[in-house]
């Protein structure tokens, strides 16, 4: 899906549990994250997520897919619930770089609808941490 992948812990999904996505973002850049400061960025392309069901998801940004140079290090999983982007990290769900991939592994508590994409904060952002 141009950048994202989607990965359902087969452990946890059950009968009707779905997790589905889209994105209307053609062209992907690195921006400022909304409500950040300093050298806070993130993706532009924003993936909205729908959640049926309980269950855990591994979510996968590729930069190569996704039309970019993999830069810095830091990255957080950005969640909000509404368009407008009010960005929060998700807790526990702490990237693991595999090539030009980073795995985010999100435990079912976290994994509700809403937007989602990567960034990384600056260490003097503002950032609310989603409990």
């Amino acid at each position: 899906m141009m950048g994202l992948g989607i990965a359902a812990q087969w452990e946890t999904l059950g009968d009707d549990e779905w997790v589905l996505a889209g994105h209307k973002v053609t062209n992907n850049v690195l921006v400022s994250v909304e409500g950040g400061s300093g050298d806070s960025r993130r993706w532009a392309r924003v993936w909205y997520i729908d959640v049926t069901g309980t269950l855990d998801a591994r979510l996968s940004f590729d930069f190569s897919d996704a039309g970019l140079a993999q830069q810095g290090s830091g990255y957080v999983l950005l969640y909000s619930a509404v368009s407008a982007f009010s960005w929060s990290t998700v807790i526990d769900a702490d990237a693991s770089v595999d090539g030009d991939r980073l795995n985010f592994d999100v435990a079912a508590a976290y994994m509700v609808d809403g937007y989602y994409t990567t960034g990384f904060i600056s260490s003097e952002g503002t950032m609310v941490i989603l409990q």
